[in-house]
């Protein structure tokens, strides 16, 4: 079996008592942050979150990737560490307008470790990489928005805990945003929507079609008042006779 290669650069300072991520290019947003366990008091580790799509319908960058409204994509996570007691697992994801999780309306993704009806979730995780953490989703459908920013709880877990080993643990989740520390919060992004090639037309000529309308209006409200004024001319014409 070999070793899990970790495909996030880091973004931030890693304190010599924390395993590094491997840094290596990709074309997908990526973010490293370094989180605590603080439910179980295992450490700090270097954790990535990541977004793939699975398709070749994409265009991305380092920091931006753009997606059909119905593409699916694949959200990772992945803890850089040896302890073989320990997971990763997403027990939140939201999107907003924003690269700040604080600001702007939520849109949530993932709730309590279950992902949404409307996003189609599907986990992927493989229990010989306990370290990676992957969810199979459409964005967009989720998102009424054309630029997002993905943010989502990352949490480390005991692999001797049930509750680790089960990513929707709730038979009936919420649909909502829970309430939770933010320490662990990580933000990728942005994710812009890609227009299909008919609402790219409809996009490129709707102002055109509206400008035309509304020339139209304008035309026919003129020459409805010249009418109106021949017409009260000629009736005060009859009376005066």
């Amino acid at each position: 079996m070999g070793h899990l290669v970790l495909m996030c650069p880091i973004t931030c300072v890693i304190p010599n008592d924390v395993p590094a991520v491997s840094p290596t290019s990709a074309n997908a947003p990526q973010k490293t942050k370094i989180i605590t366990d603080t439910d179980y008091g295992t450490g700090r580790y270097a954790a990535c979150l990541t977004i793939q799509p699975i398709s070749s319908d994409s265009s991305s960058s380092d920091s931006s990737m753009m997606l059909a409204a119905s593409q699916v994509a694949i959200l990772q996570a992945y803890l850089a560490s040896s302890d073989p007691r320990v997971t990763v697992i997403l027990p939140e994801c939201w999107a907003t307008d924003r690269d700040n999780p604080d600001e702007g309306k939520d849109f949530p993704i993932i709730v309590d470790r279950c992902p949404l009806p409307v996003v189609k979730g599907e986990v992927q995780r493989q229990m010989e990489e306990v370290h990676k953490a992957a969810i199979q989703m459409e964005i967009f459908p989720a998102i009424p928005l054309k630029i997002a920013y993905l943010h989502c709880q990352v949490d480390v877990c005991l692999l001797s805990k049930s509750s680790c080993l089960s990513e929707c643990p709730s038979s009936n989740p919420q649909t909502s945003k829970g309430s939770f520390s933010m320490v662990n919060v990580i933000t990728i992004g942005p994710i812009k929507r890609r227009e299909s090639a008919v609402q790219a037309v409809v996009s490129a000529i709707l102002p055109a079609v509206l400008c035309s309308l509304l020339l139209m209006f304008i035309v026919a409200g003129i020459a409805l008042y010249r009418y109106c004024i021949r017409l009260w001319k000629s009736l005060r014409e009859r009376l005066n006779l």
